[in-house]
């Protein structure tokens, strides 16, 4: 399969008596995972306080990335994700 390229499927069953009636065609698109993150830079604003986390993009794999996932812990904390930093804003 080529990455990017949409394919068709259609499945049936045997059993003793023989093949059953075909599926509905159902469409695929041929794409695998997101490429891993390269390192993010961080960076304290001085206007806020906050801290400004920058990336670049990977590679989507022939499938457009929908969103992204920042997890933030303390050195004493698990790893933990908030609803408003889930990467959808570029700001936060």
């Amino acid at each position: 399969m080529i990455p990017g390229n949409y394919y068709r499927f259609k499945v049936r069953a045997r059993n003793a008596l023989g093949w059953g009636s075909f599926s509905s065609e159902i469409p695929i698109k041929a794409a695998t995972r997101p490429d891993k993150m390269a390192a993010a830079v961080t960076a304290l604003d001085s206007a806020t306080g906050g801290v400004k986390i920058t990336f670049t993009a990977p590679s989507d794999n022939a499938d457009t990335i929908t969103a992204y996932k920042i997890e933030i812990a303390h050195p004493t904390s698990q790893w933990s994700a908030t609803s408003d930093c889930d990467g959808s804003n570029s700001m936060i």
